[in-house]
């Protein structure tokens, strides 16, 4: 399906007895046709969808409302009654079979449009979920993921920048799932980028096998190619720590298309192996992540900079949403407050060293627990929080100061008795 059905609003419709119930949107109806043209793989160019569009036109009404007014149907049959200009009484019989298959699919499917709040049937359709569902548990307000998303859905691609350990990847797998509408991880793909990776890996090159070279396409054309084929659905990629790689080397000619108005066939490029014209489909959304305390790393090519809004996600370390996150666990007011001076000091001095700077601040990361712990008493937790000092915050200071030890010196995290 195109990447909007352009139906017209749903005005009221008069009910008959034959008629569905109204409890579902258009939005709703639209990404069940979706799924039914899926499931019996019916090309989303077809000719059905041209009709449908023009009989919502000419009745001026949504398609959740023809769906539901169930005589339409009546009035586009060859023989006489009401028909389309220019379309052959074989292709309106065709259109109505295929309009009552796809009534049928809604009634075995179990989907609310009939009244079936629950659903039934072995494959029910579940209904759009809304996208503060998934910002549930993560420390940013409701408001900075609503207008991430509603950036993202407009601009295309965007890129999370912080410190290691806030929560980087946890929140671009929300925020998909958001932008999608859904927890759909098929439509959800993700690459880690590093040194090694080349434009032969992400959009074609040639591999060698037993008889000499074959030509592959990479992760990302393929990507494309299966985005393609369900226009009417939006398509994820994430790319983890996007900085490792040569971005020019990788993306190739393709810079150009992962602009968000040079989507789509008619900027179609040809590709260097191959010859084929590739374009990037607008329902094709890029996520990029970038750690900004590894300093081994080149920063973002401005080339590619300029077509990712960045998002700076920074520690939370000390605040309401972290402290929360802790009592829900169990955790004392007393580690609650030795961990919240000390590692506040701690980052407060990283931040205001010429050296390092907000970008190289310890994540709050490294101290959200997963699962309720089994503590008995301050003792344990005592001894939890100094683990994490010794083998994860101790370390990445001595790799921050590798060359100034004295910054060290008389620097006490732990939480002693």
């Amino acid at each position: 399906m195109p990447d909007t059905m352009e139906f017209p609003n749903t005005r009221p419709v008069d009910q008959g007895e034959n008629a569905l119930s109204s409890d579902m949107d258009d939005f709703s109806v639209e990404e069940a046709y979706r799924i039914f043209l899926r499931n019996n793989n019916v090309s989303s160019e077809s000719h059905y969808l041209h009709i449908i569009k023009r009989i919502c036109r000419e009745e001026n009404i949504g398609l959740a409302a023809l769906i539901r007014k169930k005589h339409i149907l009546l009035q586009y049959r060859g023989g006489g009654a009401k028909a389309i200009g220019g379309i052959s009484e074989k292709t309106q019989s065709d259109y109505n079979s295929h309009i009552a298959k796809f009534i049928q699919f809604i009634d075995v499917s179990g989907h609310p449009i009939n009244g079936d709040k629950e659903g039934k049937g072995d494959n029910p359709i579940p209904p759009p979920i809304k996208p503060s569902t998934f910002f549930q548990g993560l420390f940013l307000a409701d408001e900075t993921c609503h207008k991430i998303v509603n950036i993202w859905e407009r601009r295309k691609n965007i890129l999370l920048e912080g410190p290691p350990g806030v929560g980087k990847t946890l929140v671009a797998k929300r925020l998909s799932y958001a932008l999608m509408g859904g927890k759909a991880d098929d439509r959800v793909e993700m690459v880690q980028f590093h040194p090694s990776y080349a434009y032969e890996d992400f959009i074609q090159g040639y591999r060698p096998t037993g008889a000499g070279f074959d030509l592959r396409n990479g992760l990302f054309y393929e990507f494309c190619a299966k985005a393609r084929e369900a226009p009417g659905q939006k398509h994820v990629f994430v790319v983890d720590e996007i900085n490792r790689g040569n971005l020019s080397k990788i993306f190739g000619e393709l810079m150009m298309l992962l602009e968000a108005d040079k989507r789509g066939p008619d900027w179609a490029v040809k590709l260097q192996y191959s010859g084929e014209r590739f374009h990037i489909p607008p329902n094709v959304h890029l996520l990029g992540t970038m750690n900004t305390a590894d300093r081994s790393l080149a920063m973002v090519d401005y080339a590619l900079r300029r077509r990712f809004v960045f998002f700076r996600l920074a520690s939370m370390v000390g605040t309401g949403r972290f402290n929360d996150h802790l009592r829900g666990h169990g955790a004392p007011g007393a580690l609650l407050e030795h961990l919240n001076a000390r590692i506040g000091s701690l980052n407060n001095r990283i931040k205001n060293d010429l050296g390092l700077g907000e970008g190289f601040q310890i994540g709050h990361s490294h101290f959200c627990l997963n699962d309720n712990p089994r503590f008995d008493d301050d003792e344990d937790w005592r001894r939890w929080y100094n683990d994490i000092i010794e083998g994860e915050i101790e370390p990445l200071l001595r790799e921050y100061w590798h060359d100034r030890e004295g910054e060290l010196e008389g620097l006490d995290l732990y939480w002693r008795a």
